[in-house]
């Protein structure tokens, strides 16, 4: 995605209690494109990781 030409997006990196380097991972992201936004959450499983960034998200969502 970092190499999308189209700058009119934002991706939500949900951390959602990861153990791995999945965290790590994602802040480095974060750390060179504006569009990536990590959030960071004690471990609640996938909805709640889901609702967290239909929450979260700045744009319009067709599906909410």
């Amino acid at each position: 995605m970092q190499k999308q030409t189209y700058s009119n997006f934002e991706a939500l990196l949900i951390n959602d209690g990861s153990i791995d380097q999945s965290y790590q991972i994602a802040a480095e992201y974060t750390k060179v494109d504006e569009r990536f936004n990590l959030i960071t959450q004690t471990n609640a499983g996938i909805a709640a990781a889901r609702n967290v960034g239909l929450q979260k998200m700045g744009g319009v969502c067709n599906l909410c």
